[in-house]
């Protein structure tokens, strides 16, 4: 995983760079009105649910959980997930490959 994050909208304008995990992850989770929360699981482990804060709508737990059953290390597993996932919404870049396609970029003007 990369250390810092550059995150983007879905269209690939650049929102904010140089995040850490949970910053990154923060930034994709409030898009758009939406808040979230972590959640034990009766059973173990933890999950992500959301809300759509704007519409009023319930929570729904989302598809990422963590098996890890300290909160601290279910929020960090977590945010990682966050930010390795290619949804239709905002998304997350390493820091080295944001740098590389700079780089890359300015190579080809």
């Amino acid at each position: 995983m990369a250390s810092t994050y550059a995150v983007f909208t879905f269209n690939g304008d650049l929102i904010d760079e140089n995040l850490t995990a949970a910053e990154a992850a923060h930034t994709i989770l409030i898009d758009d009105g939406q808040d979230y929360e972590i959640r034990p699981d009766k059973d173990g482990g933890f999950w992500l649910w959301y809300r759509q804060q704007v519409a009023n709508k319930p929570w729904t737990r989302t598809l990422i959980y963590s098996a890890e059953n300290d909160a601290e290390k279910a929020e960090s597993d977590i945010f990682e997930q966050v930010v390795s996932a290619n949804g239709p919404g905002p998304y997350a870049m390493g820091m080295d490959d944001w740098n590389r396609m700079l780089v890359e970029a300015e190579a080809d003007e």
